[in-house]
């Protein structure tokens, strides 16, 4: 008796579209946990920007006297900024974070809002207003929301 061999070079289409689809569900398990931790990285950069930030407030207390945190803001002109603006993007971009700082007497607050605009997806949990991040005189981070 003769048997035929089978010269079987290469994948059927049912293999390759297997193939296709285990890896489709193994991006869709992965992709959450890389956009987390993408976010987590956004944050660590909003937080350093807010250190940076109250450094730089630290330096306008010294420069003008030490008498309060008074009309400091974040404006590059003011003596001790040194041209400091968390708040500047690069051309084309859309800050991650919006920095504002209330002053007033010996105490301050610098708050960075996380904006929705470059957040895809969204979480279930986002709230704009909740979003944040803050540093005060004393160097404490609150951290609120999403970032929580």
């Amino acid at each position: 008796m003769i048997k035929l061999i089978k010269n079987k070079k290469g994948f059927t289409l049912l293999e390759l579209l297997i193939v296709l689809v285990v890896m489709g569900v193994i991006a869709g398990l992965m992709f959450p946990v890389l956009a987390a931790q993408v976010e987590r990285g956004r944050a660590q950069e909003a937080v350093t920007a807010l250190g940076t930030a109250k450094q730089m407030m630290v330096v306008y207390h010294q420069t003008t006297g030490g008498n309060s945190y008074a009309n400091a803001g974040f404006n590059p002109a003011v003596p001790g900024f040194m041209g400091y603006d968390p708040n500047a993007a690069a051309a084309g971009q859309v800050p991650v974070f919006i920095y504002t700082v209330v002053s007033a007497g010996d105490t301050f607050t610098i708050t960075a809002t996380r904006q929705a605009t470059v957040l895809a997806p969204l979480p279930a949990n986002f709230n704009p207003v909740n979003n944040t991040i803050t540093i005060n005189e004393q160097g404490q981070v609150v951290r609120n929301g999403i970032y929580a």
